[in-house]
This record gives structure tokens, sequence and C-alpha cells, in this order.
């Protein structure tokens, strides 16, 4: 699930079935379980989510239910990268100046 979270809205039924230990390596899975447009915001959703996260033996480890306030497709605020700019500037010319 890739989105851009405003904020996080709550979470619900957490569980915590199994242990987590130094070493383990966590995984996780995300679920929509339902989406809506903002009452009040026309460039912003409200998404409930269900995520589990399991460890290298696939024991579920943490479950829980959140609803996050989301950008909508098209509406994410474009944030400037300033050394991403630097590096592309710098591939425009090499140390010859030349292009």
């Amino acid at each position: 699930m890739d989105v851009v979270a405003i904020a996080n809205l709550g979470w619900n039924d957490i569980k915590l079935p199994h242990p987590v230990f130094e070493g383990d390596t966590i995984y996780s899975y995300s679920e929509v379980l339902s989406k809506r447009p903002s009452s009040t915001r026309e460039n912003v959703g409200i998404i409930t989510v269900k995520t589990c996260g399991y460890n290298q033996e696939g024991k579920i480890v943490i479950e829980f239910v959140r609803t996050i306030m989301v950008y909508k497709k098209d509406h994410v605020p474009v944030k400037e990268n300033a050394l991403l700019n630097k590096v592309l500037k710098m591939g425009e010319s090499n140390e010859f100046g030349e292009t």
C-alpha cells in the first residue's frame, strides 16, 4: 500500500498474538477495508485498513485496524528534494562545462 498519510485517526482491534524477539524479521500486509471522501476537505479521503505483521516463521505478531486520512490521487503536494535537484543539475554538465 503506497499512500501519503495526513493523519492517523484511530487504531482498533489491536492484537499481539506472538512475541517479537531481537533478530526477528518482521513483514507486513495491509488490506483496505473501506474508503470514502472527506466530508470537509475535497482533496483528501478517509481509508480504513487492516494490517497484519508476521515474523520470518510466518507467525502473526501484530494485527490492527486503523483509520487514516490520505490525499486523493493527483492531490498529493509536490515536495522539493534539494539533494536530488543538486544531483540532477550536476548531471546536466560535466567537469569541462560540456552538456
